[in-house]
């Protein structure tokens, strides 16, 4: 592999952070992050890049499939997350994002776990 599939995954964690980013404005009320992006895990920009081009090239890859199921766990938060500010519980749905940001750590290093199959 090469400097390209090294620019793909530092794409993916860009991807992820701006997940993080729509969660919080969520939060915060923004009507502007659509909740399919939250809660579907194919609908994301992280879920869009495993399905397209994780799978083509990382697909001999386990740490790839760890990442998918990690990503998929992060998604299922993000529902509950959803489900508790529509119930007006705001400070529920506050302290689920200790699991979002613990989760979100798994997936950084799962991606960093890719780059280590990359050469140069």
């Amino acid at each position: 592999m090469d400097s390209i599939a090294r620019q793909d995954l530092i794409s993916a964690k860009a991807k992820h952070y701006l997940f993080k980013s729509k969660m919080r404005a969520y939060l915060e009320g923004s009507t502007e992050v659509p909740e399919e992006i939250l809660s579907d895990f194919n609908k994301c920009g992280v879920g869009i890049w495993i399905n397209t081009v994780g799978k083509k090239k990382f697909s001999n890859n386990s740490a790839l499939m760890e990442l998918d199921i990690i990503h998929q766990r992060i998604h299922a938060v993000a529902k509950e997350i959803i489900d508790l500010k529509k119930q007006g519980l705001q400070n529920e749905a506050e302290a689920k994002m200790f699991d979002i940001n613990a989760i979100g750590n798994q997936i950084i290093d799962k991606i960093d776990d890719l780059s280590l199959v990359i050469q140069d």
